[in-house]
């Protein structure tokens, strides 16, 4: 850490992070900020015990620290699901993708549920939007009946010549030469 005044950890010490295999690492602290790609992300200081550092090949001097074996992973701050919020005496997290940020089946299966509440979203907006255009003619058609029906008689005159042509052609093709 470069400034320890400004780079104060902010998590609880001794809260738990899960990644999306399941195993459990110790945190002590984290700090939320913004990357240079705009997301919003938190750095964690976390201690991985024997297991952890055995599945994922972490090595003093190389990932871990030398003196207390703690290391630092930065998280996208929607990867991170708080399992119990409500409990601040035994925080746990959960971190959808691997320690090494691979993905797991609880990220695809999260990154899935995004894009379809993405495209449900939308679904909706544009059903709200065909509300909105037929609560318009239901208010003219309230309000302004005989310009409502001048429209409608416009409408079908229309189609009633693009049907007649459509006969005409269709008699047309069905006669011998």
């Amino acid at each position: 850490m470069d400034d320890p005044q400004r780079d104060v950890l902010l998590e609880p010490k001794n809260a738990i992070l899960q990644d999306g295999n399941g195993y459990q690492v110790m945190i002590f602290g984290g700090m939320p900020f913004i990357d240079s790609a705009g997301r919003r992300c938190i750095k964690f200081k976390i201690f991985p015990d024997n297991i952890v550092r055995k599945r994922y090949n972490l090595r003093k001097g190389a990932e871990l620290d030398d003196t207390d074996g703690t290391m630092f992973i930065t998280c996208l701050e929607i990867d991170i699901i708080p399992l119990n919020p409500y409990d601040d005496a035994n925080k746990k997290w959960l971190y959808v993708k691997r320690f090494k940020h691979d993905t797991t089946n609880v990220s695809d299966r999260e990154m899935f549920l995004k894009g379809k509440l993405n495209f449900l979203d939308k679904q909706v907006l544009l059903l709200q939007a065909k509300v909105i255009k037929l609560q318009e003619e239901l208010n003219l058609a309230t309000l302004q009946t005989g310009k409502y029906l001048s429209q409608s008689a416009e409408v079908i005159e229309k189609s009633a010549g693009a049907i007649a042509t459509a006969i005409k052609k269709k008699e047309e093709e069905g006669k011998p030469n």
